[in-house]
């Protein structure tokens, strides 16, 4: 690690010293979108590059984590949900399958689980997020169109208490998939041959 990698995670560790007390965490959350795998039917990152925007590492469901492996809208979120002492951060994406099962879903964003923070950590210069984490089907999602009549726009956005309680209920009213998720990115990964690292969403 050369001295300004060392320094940057030096400082991403001071910021959670500062600010993270699990304690003091508000039930409140913000939104993070990534690209979704056009090859898949479950709501997993694009981790074969079809939609040209790079092989995806984040959201890192492996680890239950976001960033990671790779920052992301890291000073705009990251670090806003960990400054802000929010719970959670929720992943919304654009469904990208052209399974005739999602015929209807396809083009149309939908906040398809959560992150509920449990720590922060310091990786190479930048911060990353990880907790409790619960994935739901597309069909089981909630259409970001719900939450805000300019959604087509949005990348990041924070929540209300009044709005992070109904999506979070949402949520919880169908089977957490996470398990099967991580299967298929097992499943999309097989065969792939990419440089190191990544990116993020």
């Amino acid at each position: 690690m050369n001295c300004n990698m060392a320094a940057a995670k030096a400082y991403a560790g001071k910021l959670i010293k500062k600010y993270f007390d699990p304690k003091k965490l508000e039930p409140i959350g913000r939104l993070q979108f990534f690209y979704h795998s056009p090859s898949s039917e479950f709501p997993v990152r694009d981790v074969r590059d079809e939609q040209g925007h790079g092989y995806k590492t984040e959201p890192h469901l492996e680890e239950n984590a976001e960033n990671f492996r790779n920052e992301c809208y890291q000073k705009t979120n990251i670090q806003g949900l960990l400054k802000c002492r929010e719970e959670y951060l929720f992943l919304f994406t654009t469904c990208k399958s052209r399974s005739s099962e999602l015929e209807k879903f396809y083009g149309e964003r939908y906040i398809i689980g959560y992150l509920r923070v449990k720590r922060f950590l310091p990786r190479r210069g930048f911060i990353g997020a990880q907790g409790e984490t619960r994935i739901v089907s597309f069909r089981d999602a909630y259409p970001l169109e719900m939450l805000d009549k300019n959604y087509r726009n949005i990348r990041v956005r924070r929540l209300s208490v009044e709005e992070t309680k109904r999506v979070r209920n949402h949520l919880h009213r169908s089977k957490n998939i996470k398990g099967r998720c991580i299967g298929e990115i097992r499943r999309l990964e097989i065969g792939l041959r990419r440089e190191e690292g990544g990116k993020c969403s």
